[in-house]
């Protein structure tokens, strides 16, 4: 099956996450939402790694395409957090 591994809770909140990036404006609010992403991407990999031991690889591997959307936002943050200094 090829379709979306990603609930329409998760995507719903990618959106938003995606809408608060492009709408920061100062480095203070990128900085913020570095913070927010990064305690994501942390708990995410906690996931990962606790689905590994557990043998849930369909766990795993929706929790890999979260990461990607995550690793992705962080990217932009960065990039963005060089040119609003």
């Amino acid at each position: 099956d090829n379709s979306s591994v990603l609930s329409n809770e998760l995507l719903m909140k990618i959106m938003d996450v995606r809408e608060a990036v492009d709408d920061a404006n100062s480095d203070e609010e990128v900085k913020l939402l570095l913070v927010e992403n990064n305690a994501r991407m942390k708990e995410a990999y906690q996931c990962l790694s606790d689905a590994f031991a557990k043998r849930e690889y369909d766990v795993a591997k929706r929790i890999t395409e979260e990461l990607r959307y995550w690793e992705a936002c962080d990217e932009t943050l960065r990039e963005k957090m060089d040119s609003v200094d």
